[in-house]
């Protein structure tokens, strides 16, 4: 019985080992797509920064707007 048991303990350990060895449950690298920062954006940034965030949501809002209505809006700009 002892042996058995070893001996299973034993091919358990071998597969594990060749699991990770061979990357089992390895992830694709994700692609990051990088977002354009529009001349609205930039501005509601530097309203952001200047502490004038009323002036940034409403500039904000208008840059989000105009992507939701583009036929294929990107959702890198809109996240």
């Amino acid at each position: 019985m002892a042996q058995t048991y070893a001996v299973g303990m034993k091919q358990i350990l071998v597969m594990v080992v060749t699991m990770v060895l061979l990357g089992c449950g390895k992830k694709a690298p994700e692609q990051q797509a990088e977002a354009t920062l529009t001349p609205g954006i930039e501005a509601a940034l530097k309203a952001h920064e200047a502490g004038n965030y009323r002036e940034a949501v409403r500039l904000y809002t208008k840059e989000l707007t105009a992507e939701e209505a583009k036929p294929m809006p990107s959702w890198v700009q809109l996240s």
